[in-house]
C-alpha cells in the first residue's frame, strides 16, 4: 500500500464513535435552492405545478451545472428568494409534498453492456451533485476525449456540442482514476461507511466510471481506519485497484491535494483541471448516487448525511432524501431551533454557518453540525505575526496576510498573494491566537470578486 503524504496540516487523534443510521420520513415539503457552487439555475416549473419524483425542476445551459431533479411528488408552493449554500443571493423551489408518488421520472438506466457515449449521455442528465470543490462537473472530469468527441457527433443539440467543445484540455486522455474514500474533515465519517457498507454498490459504479475514462490506472484512496477492512480490500480487488492509504493529516482529502499526495503533481490554480494531468478523482458519495441512479433505475438517489449534536456528544447517519430541509431533521431529534446557536452544513472546518433553516440537504452538503449553548466566536482582533496560520497552511500561503488585504478590499493585493490558491480548509482560523476570521475573510474577497465580474 502507498502511504499518501502532504507536507502540511494537522493530526487529528479521534476515535470514531458507534453511528447509529436512521432512515427520516418524508417532509410535509421539500425545497430546492436553484444555485450552487458552479453556478446559478433556471426553473422548468411555476407556482402550482404537479411534479413527479425524479422530474427536472430546474436546469442550466451549461453542461458544467447539474440539473435540478425533485425526489418527492408533489405541487409547486413558490419559487422565493433563499441564500444558497454557500450563501450568495439565489433562488429556490418549494415544492408541497404528497404522501403518495404518482408518477415517476427516472433518469436513463444504464450497465455494464452501455456504451460510453450512453453513459455519458446518462450521466450529463442524472443531475448528481457532489461535496467536494470540483472545477468540472463529474460526466466533464472523468470522461475520455473519445468519448467526448463521439457525443458531440452524435448530438442535435448544437449548442451543448459547442460547450463540450470548450472544455479546457478535453482533449487529454484520462490516464489515471482515483477513488476517493477519505473523509473530508474532522469528526465526520461518512465516506468510511459508504465504503465499508455499500461496498458493492460503490463497485458496479466505480466499474462504469473506469469504462467511461479509459484509465489505465485506478488508485483507491482510505483513510487509516478503514484501510485492513475486509470489504475494501474486496473493493479494490474487484477494480484491479492500488490501495492508497492516508497519514492521517487533514485536509488530505481534498482534491488539490489528495492528488499532490498520490502523485507528487501540483493542480494549478485558479483551474484546477485534473484533466490537464490527465488523471480524474471521483469520491464515494457520487458513486453512491450514480449506483442507485443508473444502474438501480431509482428516480431519486438517498443522501447520507451525518449529523453532529455537540451538546450531546451524539453523532448520527441520517438516510434522506435531496430537498429535505435542515428544519425536518431539527424536529427529528427533538431539537429546538430557537435554542440552536449555530446551525453549521458541510462541517466545522469546511462548511457554512447558515441562517436560514428552510435551506434543505442536497448533494454539497456530507455533514451538519447542531450546536446548542455556548460556541466559539471569531474576533475583529489584530494580527499578532505569529506564523502559525503559515506553518499549517497546506498550500504554503500566508493566510494572516492574504486575509488581511481582503478585509481592507484590496483584492488585487489579495490576488497577487494567493488569494485563488486557498482551498478553505480553515486551518488558518483554527489556529489563529487572535482568533481571526481568516476563511470567511478570504470567502468574502472571493465573492466580492465574482460580483465584480459580473458587474464589469
Amino acid at each position: 500500500m502507498k502511504t499518501i503524504n502532504i507536507p502540511k496540516g494537522l493530526s487529528f487523534k479521534i476515535d470514531q464513535p458507534a453511528l447509529s443510521v436512521t432512515t427520516l420520513p418524508s417532509p410535509s415539503s421539500a425545497i430546492y435552492p436553484m444555485a450552487n457552487r458552479w453556478g446559478w439555475l433556471y426553473p422548468n416549473v411555476k407556482e402550482g405545478d404537479n411534479v413527479a419524483t425524479g422530474q427536472v425542476i430546474a436546469a442550466s445551459s451549461l453542461p458544467n451545472i447539474p440539473n435540478l431533479r425533485t425526489s418527492f411528488s408533489g405541487t409547486v408552493k413558490r419559487i422565493f428568494k433563499l441564500p444558497s449554500l454557500q450563501l450568495k443571493d439565489a433562488q429556490a423551489i418549494e415544492i408541497e409534498v404528497t404522501k403518495e408518488e404518482k408518477e415517476v421520472v427516472s433518469p436513463s438506466r444504464i450497465d455494464d453492456s452501455s456504451d460510453n457515449v450512453t453513459i455519458f449521455q446518462a450521466l450529463l442528465e442524472a443531475g448528481i451533485c457532489e461535496t467536494d470543490d470540483y472545477t468540472l462537473a463529474l460526466p466533464l472530469r472523468v470522461t475520455s476525449p473519445n468519448t467526448i468527441n463521439e457525443f458531440i457527433e452524435k448530438t442535435h443539440d448544437r449548442d451543448l456540442a459547442d460547450l463540450l467543445n470548450n472544455i479546457p484540455h478535453r482533449e487529454k486522455n484520462i490516464k489515471t482514476l482515483i477513488i476517493n474514500g477519505i473523509d473530508r474533515q474532522p469528526n465526520v465519517w461518512v465516506r468510511n461507511y459508504l465504503i465499508t457498507s455499500e461496498t458493492e454498490r460503490l463497485a458496479s459504479a466505480a466499474k462504469l466510471i473506469k469504462k467511461l475514462s479509459g484509465a489505465e490506472q485506478i488508485i483507491l484512496a482510505v483513510s487509516q481506519a478503514v484501510a485492513s477492512n475486509k470489504a475494501v480490500k474486496e473493493f479494490a480487488d474487484a477494480l484491479n485497484a492500488d490501495i492508497a492509504v492516508s497519514n492521517g493529516k487533514y485536509p488530505v482529502s481534498l482534491e488539490p491535494l489528495l492528488v499532490y499526495g498520490i502523485t507528487g503533481k501540483e493542480l494549478l490554480f485558479p483551474s484546477k483541471n485534473t484533466r490537464e494531468l490527465e488523471l480524474g478523482v471521483v469520491d464515494v458519495s457520487g458513486l453512491y448516487q450514480i449506483a442507485q441512479m443508473l444502474i438501480e433505475g431509482a428516480s431519486r438517489a438517498e443522501l447520507i448525511v451525518q449529523v453532529n449534536i455537540p451538546s450531546r456528544n451524539e453523532y448520527h447517519l441520517v438516510k434522506c432524501f435531496a430537498g429535505t430541509p435542515v428544519n425536518h431533521i431539527i424536529n427529528h431529534y427533538s431539537l429546538d431551533p430557537d435554542k440552536l446557536t449555530k446551525v453549521i452544513l458541510g462541517g466545522d472546518f469546511l462548511g457554512y454557518a447558515h441562517y436560514d433553516l428552510d435551506i434543505p440537504v442536497t448533494g454539497e452538503i456530507d455533514s451538519l453540525s447542531l450546536w446548542e449553548g455556548d460556541v466559539f466566536h471569531y474576533e475583529h482582533q489584530h494580527c499578532i505575526r505569529c506564523g502559525f496560520c503559515v506553518s499549517v497552511c497546506p498550500v504554503k500561503l500566508v493566510p494572516a496576510e492574504i486575509s488581511l488585504y481582503c478585509e481592507y478590499k484590496m483584492f488585487d493585493e489579495a490576488i497577487g498573494k494567493g488569494l485563488y490558491q486557498c482551498i478553505e480548509c480553515g486551518l488558518c482560523a483554527y489556529v489563529c491566537p487572535s482568533h481571526r476570521p481568516m476563511v470567511q475573510l478570504m470567502r468574502y474577497g472571493k465573492q466580492e470578486l465574482q460580483l465584480m465580474r459580473v458587474a464589469s
